[in-house]
């Protein structure tokens, strides 16, 4: 009686309760590993020094670009979104015979460790583009991986004048900024692009990227690419193209028509001179837009259709 009374049923004990306490007791000791190596290997560490270099006195700088989006916006400018991707070793950081958790990677921040000192040249504003934002990791033979999301204005010198099935040719160029013993290399692939051509966005198709190499004796401070993207927005083929031959053919309509028809002649010409008034708004935003250096051709046909 005893026995059949106190017998524990382990069928209901909660052993989901001790499998979550494991792991959290696991977790809370990995944490403390990785932060007690972090602060063995960035106690005497001095950002401001460069890593080791190699043979020819520079620190060897791999970079990938993983482009998300690109737009051009106004007043020549072109908005790119994208994921850089950056590598080099820094053997002060090296751990593989202080491990012995087994530690595979450990999580540091961009201002605890040297970084290269890299910006944009041709973006609108300058800044450095590795900063105390940047995630990096490190593995045990000191191997160091960065990534840093941007979202970069930059400068690219537009061509209207097929618009709006225009195609437009704009760059990226990453350098040091008064660094001048870092060699920058591609990363991954040929051109150090991970974005295969024919990628849409919803106004864009990207065409082609081209990596321009940088040809000096001593290290490369600087990496230039090229974009070549086309206009696939179809909202501007009924907000422009059709109005624009229905102005013609109404045009060709009154210069045809027969003398004896006056009136009908003339309500031909106010209704094409009436059209022409609907869109004198969105001309003058496009005329705004190409900034005056490159006219479009359908800008140029209602600016020569008002003047006839």
């Amino acid at each position: 009686m005893f026995l059949k009374y106190n017998r524990f049923d382990f069928s209901n004990f909660p052993w989901y309760f001790v499998i979550l306490l494991l792991l959290h007791s696991s977790m809370a000791s990995g944490e403390k590993a990785e932060t007690k190596l972090r602060n063995l290997l960035l106690k005497d560490y001095v950002p401001e020094l460069l890593p080791e270099t190699n043979a020819n006195g520079s620190v060897d700088v791999l970079i990938t670009t993983f482009v998300r989006t690109m737009e051009p916006q106004l007043q020549n400018f072109v908005n790119l979104k994208a994921v850089l991707l950056f590598q080099w070793n820094d053997s002060r950081l090296r751990y593989e015979d202080q491990n012995p958790e087994n530690i595979k990677k450990l999580s540091l921040q961009g201002d605890e460790i040297w970084v290269p000192d890299l910006t944009v040249y041709n973006m609108h504003t300058s800044q450095k583009l590795l900063d105390h934002s940047t995630r990096c990791s490190v593995n045990p033979t000191g191997l160091l991986r960065c990534s840093q999301k941007v979202s970069l204005y930059l400068y690219c010198e537009l061509n209207y004048t097929d618009w709006p099935h225009d195609t437009q040719l704009c760059s990226l160029h990453i350098g040091t900024w008064i660094e001048e013993k870092v060699h920058l290399k591609p990363w991954l692939k040929s051109d150090g692009i991970i974005m295969t051509a024919g990628k849409k966005t919803p106004k864009w198709i990207l065409k082609e990227i081209i990596y321009i190499p940088e040809e000096v004796s001593g290290p490369v401070t600087s990496m230039e690419y090229s974009f070549k993207i086309q206009r696939v927005d179809k909202g501007h083929f009924a907000q422009f193209i059709v109005p624009a031959n229905v102005v013609a053919t109404l045009s060709l309509c009154a210069f045809w028509m027969p003398r004896d028809k006056g009136m009908v002649r003339v309500g031909f010409s106010l209704a094409v001179l009436m059209l022409n008034a609907l869109f004198i708004q969105d001309l003058g935003f496009i005329f705004w837009l190409s900034g005056g250096d490159f006219l479009p051709k359908i800008c140029k046909y209602f600016a020569n259709f008002l003047i006839w």
